[in-house]
């Protein structure tokens, strides 16, 4: 479990006990969450610091609507 300092579980990883796990991916997870935490971002599947990150989506039709010229958020 990936637990932020509100207490609140952010990203959890399973894997059965047979097999093992990658520190490297917790790691990266880690980076990846604070990373949207500090810059209001979405990082793409398989991100690694330093690569590029995507601008979140609309949280809603209005928002989406009012950013039809490009700034702020896709839908």
């Amino acid at each position: 479990f990936f637990i932020d300092p509100e207490g609140i579980i952010r990203a959890r990883l399973s894997y059965p006990a047979t097999i093992g796990r990658s520190v490297e991916e917790m790691l990266r997870v880690i980076a990846a969450l604070q990373r949207v935490d500090d810059d209001n971002v979405v990082t793409p599947e398989g991100w690694r610091p330093g690569d590029d990150v995507l601008l979140p989506p609309c949280p809603d039709q209005a928002s989406a609507l009012a950013a039809a010229d490009g700034d702020g958020c896709w839908f």
